[in-house]
């Protein structure tokens, strides 16, 4: 290992502020200036179709907490709605607005262009190997 490389934590922070921050700029020159961090996978479930938060926290790993904080971000910002389920109206469900679709679709298009980029940038099997790499450290 080179002494001129940082961290491995460090490197692999960096890359995704720089990643996110490539997002941020594109997403913002689309018109949608209030990208926050968590709200790619989010929004990218949700363009799916509606969904219960409980299911959102179990895809997602987090507590129902952190689903309403969420939902509250995003409903606030106008992307989300909540309605009641028209199966069981005790549960709520959580959709993507006009506007939250429209975030999706240029979330999905920015995603593919920043990676585009990087798919340029570096070799196929070097691409392969990192995603290798992001997948052990996710299992561990």
């Amino acid at each position: 290992m080179s002494d001129e490389r940082p961290p491995f934590p460090d490197a692999l922070g960096l890359a995704r502020l720089r990643y996110i921050q490539r997002l941020r700029e594109q997403l913002a020159d689309l018109g949608f200036n209030d990208f926050r961090r968590g709200d790619g996978a989010w929004v990218r479930i949700l363009s799916a179709g509606s969904r219960p938060p409980s299911e959102l926290a179990a895809i997602v790993g987090v507590s129902p907490q952190a689903v309403t904080k969420r939902a509250d971000s995003l409903e606030e910002r106008g992307y989300v709605t909540r309605r009641p389920d028209d199966v069981d109206r005790r549960r709520i469900l959580l959709e993507l607005t006009e506007r939250g679709q429209a975030y999706a679709d240029a979330l999905h298009s920015v995603v593919e262009g920043v990676d585009e980029e990087l798919r340029r940038t570096v070799s196929a099997a070097d691409l392969d190997a990192a995603y290798r790499v992001l997948e052990a450290i996710a299992a561990a």
